[in-house]
């Protein structure tokens, strides 16, 4: 993981656009939604915001899990996307968004097993040939494990990393959800995964639905997962942290209050002074 402060910055919404034009100068860092980026010069204040701020571009659809190649039309205009916008790294998800050619419509877990792991691999590796910057794979929210999975998730994260030296962006909401919701210890997990890989962190909140805490993005980040945060700011120093926020936005100024927040909890672990965000990834000492 490469020294340095970590910076604290949101995912663009152009609900917010107006908020985050005028308070660019209290943002470190912007998460941009790949995708929409295929569609070119559709959003000024954004392209405006790109260029005063450092980038972040976080994709939703490649589907890692398939048990086919990467769609090939995806392919082209993501390499198009990288290729034309400065970023400091790109990321994705661990998780099937398509089969067969059929779009599932949001972010499925994928099987974890030794015949996807070596698919995702080979996918890994196709997309890390499109830029020079790192690609993050995260770890989602799932409501039940994926029939035929035979390896614990962060065994699957670990040997990705190994077998690709990706980076990991560590959604630490994500993993408390599913560590509530399938009762185990989130601090075995981190444990087990490469935290020398982590290079982004996710904060956000979720709500109480059908016995279970679900992954909503659209409330306050919950003090059990700020309370997550310390402790993995205290075995890891990532580039930078996110607060997602995709609904519900409320005063912006209650966001920048988050962002707040993030900082003192990554000032108390010598992680955050404002300076440019480097975009080096080696192993910390």
């Amino acid at each position: 993981m490469a020294k340095g402060h970590t910076h604290v910055g949101v995912n663009y919404k152009a609900q917010l656009r107006d908020a985050l034009l005028a308070h660019a100068d209290r943002i470190d860092i912007l998460e941009v939604t790949t995708e929409k980026l295929f569609i070119q010069d559709d959003d000024p204040i954004l392209r405006d915001l790109m260029r005063k701020l450092p980038v972040s571009l976080h994709g939703l659809d490649m589907s890692l899990g398939s048990s086919s190649q990467l769609d090939d039309s995806y392919l082209r205009k993501l390499q198009h996307a990288l290729v034309t916008n400065d970023h400091l790294w790109f990321s994705d998800h661990l998780s099937l968004t398509k089969e067969g050619g059929t779009e599932v419509g949001h972010l499925m877990p994928m099987r974890l097993g030794e015949a996807s792991l070596g698919s995702a691999v080979e996918k890994v590796k196709v997309v890390q040939a499109f830029s020079r910057q790192p690609f993050l794979v995260e770890n989602i929210t799932y409501y039940y494990p994926m029939p035929g999975s035979d390896l614990p998730e962060a065994e699957f994260l670990t040997r990705l990393v190994q077998q690709t030296d990706c980076g990991l962006l560590l959604d630490v909401n994500n993993l408390y959800i599913n560590a509530v919701n399938h009762a185990f210890d989130p601090d075995a997990y981190l444990d087990a995964i490469p935290l020398d890989h982590v290079v982004e962190i996710h904060l956000a909140g979720g709500s109480h639905k059908f016995g279970m805490l679900i992954d909503t993005h659209a409330t306050d980040v919950w003090p059990a997962v700020w309370g997550l945060f310390e402790k993995v700011c205290a075995r890891t120093r990532p580039r930078a942290v996110i607060v997602e926020r995709d609904s519900n936005f409320g005063a912006f100024e209650h966001m920048l209050m988050e962002l707040d927040i993030a900082r003192e909890i990554l000032a108390r672990h010598g992680l955050y002074a404002p300076r440019p965000v480097s975009v080096a990834m080696t192993t910390a000492a």
